[in-house]
């Protein structure tokens, strides 16, 4: 998953920063994040999730790996991250789709 998001991340990176008109077009400001980018070539983003950034979900992981919390907190805590996660991967495959699509 990390190469994938570091491929990801070189890709977007190449597409997006060295154009300007390309990120003006998509409103990424410049920005070549999958926060950014997502919303730009898709119908998706990170509005709503119950964890919708990076920071979040780690603090969120290790509360329920190490913290004292009730089962119920830790399954909820466990449901939110596999679709803050689900939403990257798919996020990711879905631009990808979109690029090929522009391409072609």
């Amino acid at each position: 998953m990390r190469k994938l998001s570091s491929i990801f991340s070189i890709i977007v990176t190449n597409l997006f920063m060295g154009t300007e008109n390309v990120s003006a077009l998509l409103g990424t400001k410049g920005r070549a994040s999958l926060k950014k980018v997502l919303p730009a070539l898709t119908d998706l983003s990170y509005n709503g999730l119950e964890i919708a950034e990076g920071n979040t979900a780690s603090l969120k992981f290790m509360e329920a790996a190490f913290g004292n919390i009730p089962d119920e907190e830790r399954r909820k805590i466990r449901t939110d991250l596999l679709t803050y996660c689900g939403q990257d991967t798919g996020g990711m495959i879905e631009i990808l789709k979109n690029l090929q699509e522009l391409a072609d």
